[in-house]
């Protein structure tokens, strides 16, 4: 099950933050995140397996921040589960998501979720470079 997270999630989902991502901590950003409606959670048996963040981006189509899964729950379409409620809530017949050039992972979830390469930031933090993906959805704008 996807839903939009609760004050109760902050918890779990800034221990699985911090199991996906590692260091900084950022239950501050998580807190906002939850309290304007942005942050999604996916559930199993009641507990916290995955989470979102999704907002706007240019020109106010959706954008997925941040995805991740709990390590004992990925490849069981966790991942998938998040992405399609995400799309049929996205503002848009666009949803765009961005990850590090290095991150393989990432970039594989959203060659299997039909997104495609639109796009690089470069020169970000410490000369990292940003892919940017896009999805566009069966609907009009």
């Amino acid at each position: 099950m996807v839903e939009p997270a609760v004050g109760r999630d902050l918890e779990a989902i800034a221990d699985l933050d911090q199991l996906a991502f590692g260091p900084p901590a950022r239950p501050d950003a998580l807190l906002r995140a939850i309290e304007s409606g942005t942050c999604w959670v996916a559930r199993d048996s009641g507990h916290v397996v995955g989470f979102a963040v999704f907002d706007r981006f240019l020109h106010g189509h959706g954008f997925l921040r941040i995805i991740a899964v709990h390590p004992d729950h990925r490849r069981k379409g966790v991942a998938r589960d998040i992405v399609s409620r995400l799309e049929a809530t996205c503002p848009t017949d666009r949803l765009f998501t961005a990850t590090d050039k290095s991150n393989a992972a990432m970039q594989q979830l959203c060659q299997a979720l039909g997104f495609v390469r639109s796009g690089e930031i470069y020169e970000l933090e410490d000369g990292h470079t940003e892919l940017i993906y896009l999805k566009r959805l069966a609907r009009p704008h």
